[in-house]
């Protein structure tokens, strides 16, 4: 049985600006992403908000790359570590945490692939630290806008679903340092 025909399931959407799981509340839902863009992202003791990541709802990406708040879920208290706001309006299935646990109980592709997403989020992270302690940040301004560029069909790249607000939260940094690395970097 396919997890949106399971009992309890429900298909909703959100408006932009949704909150869909709040850093330091429980996990009991997880939303199977099906159209739009969420914001992941951290409150720091001292108020500021720092971006993790950029969840979009990528149909090929299969049903790991998909799910909200499974990381989150699979933690030792499923509290929820980070927030996700919808930054477009979303679509996609609600999933009781208990409806979750029973359907991929059987199904160790599918926990293959959420810890290889939990890896691979586990990586950025670890990057973005180093960056961060090594002063490299432009080095992963650069790795950012590598692993998010699009090549047309003439050879070139291109990247235009991040903007430098967006890039800024994500790498911890302000906009203007931003700005002024990509103008650095189009100048050479």
């Amino acid at each position: 049985m396919d997890l949106i025909e399971m009992e309890g399931v429900r298909f909703c959407k959100m408006k932009k600006g949704h909150v869909f799981l709040q850093q330091g509340e429980p996990v009991e839902m997880l939303y199977y992403l099906t159209r739009g863009t969420l914001y992941r992202s951290f409150t720091t003791a001292r108020g500021d908000e720092v971006l993790y990541g950029i969840k979009k709802a990528q149909p090929d990406a299969g049903l790991a790359n998909s799910l909200v708040g499974v990381l989150s879920y699979y933690s030792e208290d499923r509290i929820c570590s980070t927030t996700f706001i919808a930054v477009t309006e979303c679509e996609g299935y609600l999933v009781p945490g208990e409806v979750f646990g029973a359907y991929v109980k059987d199904k160790p592709a599918l926990l293959l692939d959420i810890v290889q997403m939990a890896m691979r989020e586990y990586h950025d992270l670890m990057i973005n630290y180093q960056a961060h302690q090594e002063k490299h940040i432009a080095n992963r301004l650069c790795q950012v806008l590598l692993n998010r560029a699009v090549q047309e069909e003439n050879g070139h790249y291109y990247v235009n679903d991040i903007s430098n607000l967006e890039l800024a939260g994500f790498l911890g940094i302000h906009q203007v340092t931003v700005s002024k690395i990509l103008k650095c970097l189009k100048e050479k």
